[in-house]
């Protein structure tokens, strides 16, 4: 039974990706499609892995995760990292990481670009909002609102379908012999 796994081993599902076949790269995606989805139900056209558009000096193909055609066009890296002791530092690093990766590059061509991070338990980086503040520029005004309640809430629920999926792929692929920690559900 799924409702009687232990915390430490769904935290453990969640950071192990030999834990599930949901995958922190299969979770990323989710997230990356959902919000690319949820941005051109807004008018916001963009790209998925924008090949050729950037130069990375020494990373062959490098490309952030999304390019949203707006004036100037906004780049977009995702990543989903688990929190450690003290929620936010994760997401930090994450975002300080992509920063140092992406920024001057996609800066070097009059683009701006944003670290999209989120701890997995749910905790959004700030440039995460800042981003979605920026885009909601490019909204009709009427739909602002409706535009980041929609994002936001499309983020969070792709999030909470990824984690669910992992944990119950792996319940489902071990059926009743999920060992953790000596005891078996």
């Amino acid at each position: 039974d799924v409702s009687t796994l232990p915390e430490q081993l769904v935290d453990h599902i969640l950071r192990c990706d030999q834990s599930t076949k949901i995958t922190h790269a299969v979770r990323h995606n989710m997230l990356r499609d959902s919000i690319a989805q949820a941005l051109n139900h807004y008018g916001l056209r963009n790209r998925k892995e924008p090949i050729g558009v950037y130069t990375y000096p020494s990373i062959p193909d490098g490309r952030p995760d999304l390019l949203i055609y707006t004036n100037p066009p906004i780049a977009i890296d995702f990543s989903i990292v688990s929190h450690n002791d003290t929620i936010g530092n994760a997401a930090d690093a994450a975002a300080t990481a992509k920063n140092t990766r992406h920024k001057e590059v996609v800066n070097k061509i009059g683009h701006r670009f944003y670290p999209w991070i989120i701890e997995g338990a749910g905790f959004i980086e700030r440039d995460v909002m800042r981003c979605i503040t920026d885009l909601s520029n490019f909204v009709p005004s009427h739909l602002v609102s409706h535009f980041i309640r929609d994002v936001i809430q499309t983020m969070m629920v792709t999030l909470a379908q990824g984690r669910s999926d992992a944990v119950l792929n792996t319940a489902m692929r071990k059926a009743s012999n999920i060992t953790f920690q000596g005891n078996t559900f």
